[in-house]
C-alpha cells in the first residue's frame, strides 16, 4: 500500500468492509458477492479491483470465472479471533464473519488531530 491514508481510505469505505466480512466464511465469485451484498455489478468490480491492488484479495481464475478470496494470513488471523492490523488501522472480525475495531464499534473515517497544510 502507498501510505497509510490510502490504506484507511480502502477499509474506510463500507462497501469494501462488507466484502471483506463476506469473504472470511468462503471465497465467492463476483455475481454471488454482487447477490448477497445487493451491489450493482460495476460497483461490486470497482470495489473488488481497489481490494485486490491493496493486497487484500487474491484472485484465483477458472476459465472465465475469476473466484475472490482474503489471502491465508489474513484468514488465519480472522479464524483465530484475533485482530487484523493494517498498519493504519486495526479490524477484529466477529463470529459471523462481521468486521469491527476492537472496541466494538464499527471501523469509521478517523480525524487527524494535525492541522492540515494549505
Amino acid at each position: 500500500m502507498k501510505s497509510m491514508e490510502s490504506a484507511f481510505a480502502i477499509i474506510a469505505e463500507p462497501n469494501r468492509r462488507a466484502i471483506l466480512s463476506l469473504l472470511v466464511t468462503a471465497e465467492q465469485t463476483a455475481g454471488e458477492i454482487e447477490r448477497h451484498l445487493g451491489m450493482a455489478q460495476p460497483a461490486v468490480s470497482k470495489h473488488l479491483r481497489v481490494l485486490r491492488e491493496a493486497g487484500l484479495l487474491e484472485v484465483e481464475k477458472e476459465g472465465r470465472l475469476r473466484r475472490y478470496a482474503l489471502p491465508e494470513g489474513i484468514k488465519r488471523e480472522a479464524a483465530a479471533g484475533r485482530v487484523l492490523d493494517l498498519g493504519c488501522c486495526s479490524f477484529q472480525f466477529d463470529e459471523n464473519g462481521a468486521a469491527s475495531r476492537p472496541n466494538g464499534k464499527a471501523p469509521s473515517a478517523r480525524k487527524s488531530s494535525r492541522p492540515r497544510r494549505k
